[in-house]
């Protein structure tokens, strides 16, 4: 890596210390956001093992591996984590009723292995393992096509995975009847294919670099820079959903029932979309459900659509109904202010009105049926009951 002239290593340090601080700091905005759709946790996992990758890059990069020589290898292993994490998380999302059982165990047999693989050079002396590294930094070390081969076997390993994720989520998506389900799948689908395309330019460069006999440093950087390019890249796409994760729904609302009510509606699927997409940004941005005297005719009109163009966007386009798909987002905004220090001297029932609920028992019954729990369990699992007062 020492070939490699200052100006460029001045760049790739750049380019990789800001994609491992991303990935970290995305990970971080997926675990705050997983509750129980618990893919996400997978996902986020992935995105702190790949962040891991790429400072193990910049410690040889920068030099700072020859101040704690002790450090090489350390990380080896945990690469082989990321495809398994990365295909459960899409398993997960998109077969929620799927449960991880020892059956599945054999998916850790090569992390495992890679950690026997390397308890040899653990145990090496430190002055060892200095030399070692000077070798590679140096670029004196000449690979072979099998030391290429078995330097990329993370990376063959995690193109198996992610194109595994990938058929996983064609399947589905060909099988689902409703529309939502399988706008879903295709999201997963398009989210693992972009993965899938940079992984396999990675591995293109590596093997093509090497039989051009390409100096080493040379490929390492365009190597690392198309996994700096992936995370950043697969960043800006997951951000995008994170208020409104792609989720399965419920088999039974289906597209094939939908469709007998509204064969004869005039309304595209592409009318439906654009719709779709602009009552979710009123719902985001002007928060019309915290009226409790909400009706779809006023969303209609916010929307300047017919009520029952809007009915069909909900029922055939999101598979739910109005007050469901209201009810929905009044239950997020009571979770949000139950959690709320500023809310603390509210009352649960308070906050309920607040959000958009008219009495009590309304707002019980429809906080459980969304969240799986009542709002006093929700505020005593919070651990924040002693801030609430219940009328």
């Amino acid at each position: 890596m020492e070939n490699i002239n200052s100006a460029n290593t001045y760049w790739l340090t750049f380019l990789l210390a800001a994609a491992a601080l991303h990935g970290l700091w995305l990970a971080g905005l997926l675990l705050l956001k997983s509750g129980r759709q618990r893919g996400l946790r997978l996902l986020a996992a992935s995105f702190v093992l790949v962040s891991l990758y790429l400072v193990n890059y910049l410690f040889f990069l920068t030099g700072f591996i020859r101040s704690f020589p002790h450090l090489l290898g350390v990380f080896y292993p945990l690469f082989f984590l990321i495809g398994p994490c990365f295909y459960f998380f899409v398993k997960q999302s998109l077969t929620p009723d799927f449960r991880f059982g020892w059956g599945h165990l054999w998916h850790f047999l090569l992390p495992v292995a890679a950690v026997f693989d390397t308890l040899e050079l653990y145990t090496l002396p430190g002055k060892t393992k200095l030399r070692a590294i000077e070798v590679i930094l140096s670029g004196e070390w000449e690979l072979s096509w099998l030391d290429l081969l078995l330097s990329s076997g993370f990376l063959i390993q995690l193109l198996v995975y992610v194109a595994a994720a990938w058929w996983l989520s064609w399947r589905i998506e060909n099988r689902q009847e409703g529309l939502p389900n399988q706008r879903n799948a295709h999201w997963y689908g398009q989210f693992c294919l972009g993965f899938l395309i940079l992984l396999l330019l990675d591995l293109a460069c590596r093997f093509i670099f090497f039989a051009l006999t390409i100096d080493g440093a040379v490929m390492e950087m365009a190597v690392a820079s198309l996994i700096a390019l992936a995370i950043q890249l697969a960043g800006y796409r997951a951000i995008g959903r994170l208020n409104d994760f792609p989720a399965m729904l419920p088999s039974g609302l289906s597209r094939e029932n939908s469709n007998g009510k509204y064969k004869t509606s005039p309304l595209t699927l592409e009318q439906i979309e654009a719709c779709q997409d602009s009552l979710l940004d009123l719902m985001k941005n002007e928060k019309p459900y915290l009226n409790a005297e909400l009706k779809v005719s006023d969303l209609a009109a916010r929307l300047d659509i017919p009520s029952h163009h809007l009915s069909q966007v909900l029922n055939e386009g999101m598979a739910t109904n109005f007050y469901d798909f209201v009810n929905a987002y009044r239950v997020e905004a009571a979770k949000r202010r139950l959690k709320d220090k500023n809310y603390h001297h509210y009352s649960i029932l308070a906050i309920g009105l607040e959000c958009g609920f008219t009495n009590k028992t309304t707002f019980n019954r429809t906080f459980k049926k969304m969240a799986g729990q009542t709002p006093s369990e929700f505020v005593r699992e919070e651990n924040v009951s002693s801030k609430y007062h219940t009328r």
